[in-house]
């Protein structure tokens, strides 16, 4: 139990001076919460000594005044306690998720490859609820069993100390029964967190593929899935219902029989004359108090168990330590020309290897493309530049300085990456070309559209550039979707372009006024295209041919065509495919 403690100490000792003042404000009505039994035996005790109505009627009014009093005493300061604890809790959970969803940004593009979209989403949601519990209630009670145990059972040896030799061994039992029971508890939970995640994930994924679901009539197969899985998660549910059904039970079942004997063995006492009817009154009295530390002591562990659980699983991904960030090497860069040079890379993914000992270099200003047939690492070798990835041995420089040294802000801020995969966000058009930087103007946004040629489909939006687009911007087409990243990147002003096959969903007509609007913005920065079509990239100022991860050959256009090598397969049979096309 103690471990469990421990691991959320540095979170207790963050908000030290709110939970100190949930402490004494619990010390008080602990302290305070003694007063009722005492009252009352000193009242029943005294009772028959007094004789006259009018005695007995002014005491008892003075007895109820103060029983008023302490409650109220006890009630002001249960409100401090609640108000606060529930505040800090808020904070202190409100900080671990921003901690973890800040972590999860620094995360390479690999992690998510290899992780559950749905996890990630449970641990953010399901598991920080559980440890904000530890944080409010959790903490509460701790205190509350401790003060509990340590206040009332001196009361009991004061009131009557063999009847507590009859009571007190079955108090020390029920914690050991609590603390094994509690590990089980655990371990169970761990399960049932785990089964949710799966849920959350095979949702998710489901969902947002829904129109892949349709096409292929897969409804009741994703059902079934679905049932299956919720399924395996009720019955985690109900084994962890089990063992908590039998914890409580238990716990009142030994409270109960210390009442039984407090009833027997002491109302014996009185009856001999060993004890005042007064202190037996108030003997069940303080046992029925010490009753509800050792039902919160389940309790406790129960949340410290579950909000443990769901901690190692949020610590899980914090401890993640990200491959690619800012180190000691790093340094002081504002700004990058924009001349590239590929010395040596290669990496290898799972084993395969995508790139071979790639050597090249381009110039500031140039234009360079490259081509090659899919899975010749044309998208690997570019994914180096901003390090979306890191070479696996080989250096990449930009101005001659390895792009490990300088910082990731410069480097990505300077780099516009249009990929092969459009991601845009549920938001209008504007707010996506604008997403790199809001500062942005309107007149800005209305020339990278005239560029990517956006401002042709317009009359078909029904709000223009306010348009709210759905979920992975559902409601464009691939083409579309392509012209918005576009400008996106473009309006950017980076030092380096790089368009990662980013017109492959438009027309050939749209292709052609596109690049030509790209000429303006490419003749000033360094420019790297990646295209299928060779009608593309026949104007680069250079094209690069890769083939199994290699630099197969390289040259202007008219160069590649006379050297009737790759490239010039690759051409002519585009040429007869596009004139089959036109037939």
């Amino acid at each position: 139990m103690w471990r469990r403690i421990k691991d959320f100490l540095p979170y207790f000792k963050s908000e030290k001076r709110a939970y100190l003042t949930v402490l004494i404000a619990l010390l008080i009505v602990d302290i305070v919460d003694l007063a009722p039994p005492l009252i009352l035996r000193h009242y029943i005790n005294n009772i028959t000594s007094v004789v006259l109505g009018k005695t007995i009627v002014y005491v008892g009014i003075w007895m109820a005044l103060l029983f008023i009093s302490v409650t109220a005493l006890m009630g002001v300061f249960r409100r401090v306690m609640s108000r606060t604890a529930s505040k800090t809790a808020q904070i202190v959970a409100n900080r671990v998720r921003r901690e973890y969803f800040a972590h999860l940004t620094t995360l390479p593009p690999s992690f998510f490859n290899e992780t559950k979209i749905g996890d990630l989403m449970s641990r953010a949601t399901t598991d920080i609820e559980a440890m904000q519990r530890v944080f409010s209630f959790g903490f509460i009670l701790l205190f509350d069993v401790f003060f509990g145990i340590l206040f009332l059972p001196p009361f009991l040896i004061y009131l009557n100390w063999s009847l507590a030799m009859y009571i007190l061994p079955l108090l020390l039992i029920a914690p050991l029964f609590v603390l094994r029971v509690g590990e089980t508890i655990h371990r169970r939970f761990e399960r049932v967190q785990k089964k949710m995640a799966d849920i959350s994930a095979f949702a998710q994924e489901h969902i947002s593929g829904i129109r892949v679901v349709k096409a292929y009539t897969q409804e009741r197969a994703v059902r079934s899935g679905f049932d299956r899985l919720s399924r395996e998660y009720a019955d985690e549910n109900i084994g962890l219902a089990r063992w908590s059904a039998m914890f409580f039970p238990t716990l009142l079942a030994s409270i109960g029989v210390s009442m039984a004997i407090i009833l027997i063995v002491g109302g014996g006492k009185v009856l001999d004359g060993d004890m005042k009817l007064g202190d037996l009154v108030a003997y069940q009295l303080f046992m029925m108090r010490l009753m509800w530390p050792m039902m919160f002591l389940g309790w406790v562990i129960n949340i410290f168990q579950r909000g443990s659980a769901s901690m190692k699983r949020i610590n899980r991904i914090l401890d993640t330590e990200p491959e690619i960030r800012d180190t000691d090497r790093t340094l002081d860069i504002r700004n990058i020309e924009g001349e590239i040079e590929f010395r040596n890379c290669s990496f290898s993914y799972n084993g395969t290897q995508v790139l071979r000992t790639v050597n090249l270099k381009i110039n500031n200003g140039e234009t360079l493309a490259i081509v090659g047939q899919v899975g010749s690492g044309k998208s690997t070798l570019v994914n180096l530049l901003p390090r979306l990835i890191n070479p696996n041995d080989g250096e990449v420089m930009i101005d001659g300085v390895d792009v490990k040294k300088i910082p990731l802000e410069t480097l990505r801020k300077n780099i516009a990456f249009v990929p092969q995969e459009i991601f845009l966000f549920s938001t209008s058009i504007r707010e996506n070309i604008k997403f790199g930087d809001e500062d942005i103007s309107d007149e800005e946004v209305l020339r990278a559209a005239n560029i990517s040629r956006l401002c042709n489909d317009f009359d078909e939006l029904p709000d223009g550039y306010d348009t709210l687009l759905g979920e992975k911007g559902i409601n464009l087409s691939g083409g579309q979707k392509q012209r918005v990243a576009i400008a996106r990147g473009i309006i950017l002003k980076p030092k380096i372009l790089v368009l990662d096959d980013s017109l492959s969903s438009v027309d050939a007509d749209t292709e052609r006024e596109i690049l030509k609007g790209l000429r303006d913005v490419m003749r000033d920065r360094t420019s790297i295209i990646i295209s299928h079509r060779l009608s593309a990239v026949k104007d680069a100022d250079r094209i690069v041919v890769l083939e199994n991860g290699s630099i197969a050959e390289e040259g202007t256009h008219n160069e590649l065509l006379k050297l009737d090598g790759i490239y010039a397969r690759m051409y002519r049979k585009q040429q007869i495919e596009r004139e089959l096309e036109d037939y």
